[in-house]
């Protein structure tokens, strides 16, 4: 269960690959550049406004993407309960 990734790790590497530019693609769809980078390194949740967007410029369906999200964010909140029985956390 470890091997899960925020989209936007998955969402960078596509970036990346095609060499587009944050700003250019924030500009793009509309989106401040702030809001977009936060997205990519997961500080943010990807919206589903998002997840349409990048279908129109990678092979990747909005779906794929916000099932992405929702696994890392039970991930997430599977974990801090985790470390809640553990007593770890509070």
């Amino acid at each position: 269960m470890n091997d899960i990734l925020h989209p936007g790790t998955y969402i960078r590497a596509l970036f990346d690959e095609k060499m587009i530019r944050q700003n250019l693609f924030a500009k793009r769809i509309g989106m401040q550049p702030t809001q977009l980078n936060e997205m990519l390194k997961g500080k943010r949740r990807i919206s589903p406004e998002f997840a349409i967007a990048l279908e129109e410029y990678f092979a990747v369906t909005a779906e794929f993407i916000l099932e992405m999200q929702t696994k890392w964010e039970v991930h997430q909140l599977k974990s801090i309960r985790d470390l809640r029985k553990s007593g770890d956390i509070k």
